[in-house]
């Protein structure tokens, strides 16, 4: 059996946007040794052993009883039972119809398990002689030959005894060789797409001939060798080795990528995560489906329209006083074809994914932090038939009040003209509420001298949701000094930080 069985990358492929997908679930759970692209809309799967053949709805089309599979080529492809070093045809599968047709007699493949033109070499179990069965499973050309080749052009090389070759037609009739003048043909090729087979004698004698049997040219070795291999059937002059043309076209969706994390493939679609990475191997996505494995056990994935998002807000009736939240809402959007279908799970914040139930699509939740912490970090998980295809973790104060309080600072080092230095800070306000914002600055002098405190310590003032604000103190510099002012921030009457700097300040002289 020389034919590959396994398919992962196909020659003569194209390239194409996937419709929208957001999602993707299992088309096939991943249960099977192995899986391979028998057509763009049928898969192979090996289990034990043992292949069968399944549909885009993931439907079995034949159970899973066949040794090999064949490629399917020209809309057929053959079944096979092994004996021994033989495969025994059990039967044909025709795709266009997705029908089973058995095969009666006791038949193996030969050199070329294939149909070409609705014809398939086989041997037969009694002679070891091979003749051709049509797609009905019917004998058309009876068991008589060492060797057969594939029909092209409406003809076959053949075999009747070792070291001699003919023409046939579908009718088994020999065609006339005209021109040939060097003996016994001991070899020759099928024709190829040209309507040319090479053919040989004895003593390096070898001739081109078309499908009238007429000699068009002479040919010459090369190394000392004929261009035709054991499983080679057609002629080439390039001396490349011929294959049947398989009927297998992936159009491969170009937006979606494959990703790895901690050994794992995960796949993304425009820079966006798709899947999460969970599967130990993994195909690239085509006419949208993908194989891929987890702990090497074969599926099939399938693209679905759906869009999933989260958003983690404080309880709103905490929020509008200002008070630090006890309470968040987790916020899960899931489409109405997947709503009653996943499974989610949710950290709260102590590390430990736990099954949840929504309400209305929401999560109403205590964070499970210790009382000293200031923020809680949050995760959640979407199962879809055992399948992860979608995760999330956000970082959320715990304070609804959110200001970034810069360092003290000074535009000049040196005093103005009244030798006053202007020390400020920028409070921002990073809530969702409006906030009133209280600042005391504490200078401390390195050493006594006439340097005081100007304008006062205290202020206060309201800053609006995203808006900053500016606060000072003025400082009094009569001689060099090094002073460390320290800025302490209330917000709502509720201590909030501090910050300090050691800045060194001069006079205006």
């Amino acid at each position: 059996m020389n034919k590959k069985l396994f398919l992962l990358l196909v020659s003569g492929l194209a390239i194409a946007t996937s419709s929208f997908a957001s999602t993707v679930k299992w088309l096939v759970k991943p249960q099977y040794d192995a899986i391979g692209y028998f057509s763009t809309s049928i898969f192979k799967c090996q289990t034990d052993g043992k292949w069968q053949l399944i549909d885009t709805k993931g439907e079995a089309l034949l159970p899973n009883t066949f040794d090999s599979i064949s490629d399917c080529i020209e809309g057929y492809a053959l079944m096979l039972d092994k004996e021994g070093a033989k495969y025994r045809i059990k039967g044909f599968f025709d795709e266009s119809n997705r029908r089973f047709i058995p095969v009666f007699g006791i038949y193996y493949t030969g050199n070329y398990s294939f149909f070409s033109e609705g014809y398939v070499p086989v041997m037969d179990s009694k002679t070891s002689l091979l003749g051709y069965l049509n797609t009905d499973g019917e004998v058309v050309i009876p068991f008589k030959y060492h060797q057969a080749r594939p029909f092209i052009k409406g003809l076959a090389s053949v075999e009747p005894k070792e070291h001699k070759t003919v023409y046939i037609d579908k009718n088994g009739k020999s065609l006339t060789i005209t021109g040939f003048t060097k003996g016994r043909i001991v070899i020759g090729s099928s024709f190829n797409q040209n309507g040319e087979a090479l053919i040989a004698s004895f003593g390096n004698n070898n001739a081109i001939i078309n499908t009238k049997g007429a000699v068009v040219r002479q040919y010459e070795r090369r190394d000392g060798r004929i261009p035709i291999r054991k499983y080679d059937f057609a002629f080439d002059d390039s001396d490349t080795p011929q294959e049947p043309d398989q009927t297998l076209s992936l159009t491969f969706d170009k937006d979606i990528t494959m990703f790895y994390d901690n050994g794992l493939v995960g796949y993304m679609r425009e820079g966006s995560t798709l899947v999460p990475a969970q599967f130990t191997q993994a195909g690239q996505f085509a006419n949208g489906f993908a194989i891929a494995s987890i702990n090497n056990r074969f599926g099939v994935l399938s693209l679905i329209d759906g869009d999933i998002s989260a958003t983690l807000e404080g309880d709103d009736n905490i929020l509008k006083t200002g008070k630090d939240s006890s309470k968040f809402v987790y916020t899960l959007k899931l489409p109405e074809n997947l709503a009653q279908l996943v499974e989610v799970k949710f950290d709260n914040g102590d590390g430990v994914l736990r099954d949840i139930t929504l309400e209305n699509n929401t999560y109403t939740f205590t964070p499970a932090v210790d009382k000293d912490v200031r923020e809680v970090t949050v995760r959640a998980q979407v199962t879809l038939d055992c399948l992860l295809v979608w995760e999330d973790e956000t970082t959320r104060s715990l304070n609804s009040i959110q200001l970034d309080i810069s360092q003290p600072f000074c535009d000049t080092e040196y005093a103005d003209g009244n030798d006053i230095v202007r020390v400020k800070t920028v409070v921002a306000n990073k809530s969702e509420i409006a906030v009133i914002v209280s600042t005391y600055f504490s200078p401390k002098f390195a050493k006594e001298s006439g340097n005081s405190l100007v304008s006062k310590a205290y202020s206060s003032a309201k800053i609006v949701p995203g808006e900053e604000k500016e606060f000072y103190v003025d400082l009094k510099i009569v001689e060099a000094e090094t002073v460390k002012v320290a800025v302490s921030v209330k917000a709502n009457n509720k201590s909030y930080g501090a910050k300090s700097s050691t800045l060194e300040l001069k006079p205006f002289y």
